[in-house]
């Protein structure tokens, strides 16, 4: 299914490339999750990492 979403040919379409980009790119990460190329990471994990410092 996600591999038929990243090879899906469509016709240019301007109102819909956007939201098309999207949706490809979202296939395009889970299918690299399922390989093993991206790991996934929480909302906490990332506001953790990146807290503003304090001074």
């Amino acid at each position: 299914m996600i591999v038929n979403i990243i090879d899906i040919e469509l016709a240019y379409a301007p109102p819909f490339t956007i939201a098309i980009e999207v949706l490809i790119h979202a296939a395009t990460t889970l299918k690299n999750i399922g390989l093993g190329f991206a790991k996934r990471t929480s909302t906490k994990t990332v506001r953790t990492a990146f807290k503003p410092v304090k001074n």
